[in-house]
């Protein structure tokens, strides 16, 4: 017996109160999947995980985490980031590798977010993400 093929999704045509429903089943679908599941990047705001992760690629999160207190450091926030020379970004995320790309990236989101949310980005959330002072091996 065959079977009718399945429907596609058309995610464009998605309604945002379906694309959000669709999103938390996905998410609780994930969460009973990985229980033990956790981010090996430290940080604490979502600005900073969006960040560290943009930084992540082609390198280890060690390295992220060992490059990340100094860059926030220095520029906290998206606005601060996306004005920032390009040379001084480069320098504080050199050890990361792809470092000019990198900066290139993480300087047009933050200039997006800046334009579009202004700081709210950088504000922690509640009961929100393991910060760079909470450990996050599982044992």
């Amino acid at each position: 017996m065959k079977r009718a093929p399945a429907r596609r999704l058309n995610v464009a045509r998605e309604s945002t109160t379906a694309r959000k429903a669709r999103a938390r089943a996905i998410a609780r679908a994930l969460a009973r999947a990985y229980p033990d599941a956790w981010c090996a990047l430290h940080y604490r705001t979502p600005w900073e995980l969006l960040v560290a992760t943009i930084l992540s690629a082609q390198c280890t999160d060690a390295m992220v985490n060992q490059v990340t207190p100094t860059l926030f450091a220095e520029l906290p926030t998206p606005a601060v980031l996306a004005a920032a020379p390009a040379g001084r970004v480069e320098q504080l995320i050199k050890r990361t590798g792809f470092f000019r790309q990198k900066t290139k990236s993480i300087q047009a989101t933050a200039r997006a977010i800046a334009e579009r949310y202004g700081t709210s980005c950088s504000a922690p959330r509640s009961g929100g993400p393991r910060s760079s002072s909470t450990p996050t091996s599982a044992g």
